[in-house]
């Protein structure tokens, strides 16, 4: 272990799995010594029980010591949870506990990680995107609105920020907010299939352009053939557009 042990001066001081091969030496060696104190001691009753007691006594807290750590590990929340406190200054371990706690959908806890995070690196958007998508989570609108735009001010190609917004808009019923951000997704990367395929259902369902929701289908079919839905949208959009074009 000693290339990441001593000689590349990695950021973290300590992590646990390096130490796993190194105490391998220290543990044969006590376990030597406890086995040599045991035969060669006179065994007089006194000293056999004390022998006994000690050994015991190492082995039962050495078992309760293990017991609790692997209590530490059977969560990844309340492994990330502990390295907080014991990596205190780094951003990592905050970072990696926002994302198990959103993912164990509990963003109101989440929230508050990622914005230890965006203190040590406010220059992230995928902490500022994440920060964004928990508070959308637990319906704090405005504020993931102004987290999404950050990660646009950090990054302006940032085509995940546009759609973000967009996704944002539609739960908050403001449909020709999310268009602009579709369209602006697409501008900004003319092969982005997600942005057309939303683009689409809002086209179809909201504006009653099936001419515009059949385009968009097809190209997204175009770019991504195996597409879900890409095939029935334009078929679907074809036949509405010509049913519409009849009527009128």
């Amino acid at each position: 272990i000693a290339p990441s042990s001593s000689v590349i001066a990695l950021r973290e001081k300590m992590a646990e799995h390096r130490a796993y091969l190194a105490t391998a030496g220290v543990c044969f060696v006590v376990a030597f010594g406890v086995q040599r104190w045991g035969t060669v001691r006179e065994r007089t009753n006194r000293a056999w029980f004390a022998y006994r007691l000690v050994v015991g006594g190492a082995i039962g807290v050495l078992a309760l010591l293990t017991v609790a750590r692997n209590n530490i590990w059977s969560s990844p929340v309340t492994l990330w949870r502990e390295a907080t406190v014991r990596a205190a200054g780094m951003w990592e371990p905050h970072y990696a506990l926002a994302d198990v706690l959103r993912e164990a959908k509990d963003c109101a806890t989440a929230v508050p990680e990622y914005e230890a995070v965006i203190r040590y690196r406010p220059m992230d958007r995928n902490a500022h995107t994440n920060l964004g998508i928990c508070l959308a989570e637990i319906g704090r609108f405005e504020e993931a609105e102004a987290a999404f735009r950050r990660t646009l001010a950090i990054d302006p190609n940032f085509v995940r920020g546009y759609t973000n917004l967009g996704a944002l808009a539609l739960v908050r019923g403001d449909v020709a907010s999310a268009r602009t951000a579709y369209q602006e997704a697409i501008e900004h990367d003319p092969r982005n299939v997600l942005a057309r395929m939303q683009l689409a259902r809002i086209l179809e369902t909201r504006f009653r352009d099936y001419h515009g929701a059949a385009r968009m289908c097809g190209e997204a079919r175009a770019l991504a053939p195996t597409t879900p839905g890409a095939g029935d949208c334009v078929e679907r959009n074809r036949k509405l557009a010509a049913s519409a074009d009849a009527g009128s």
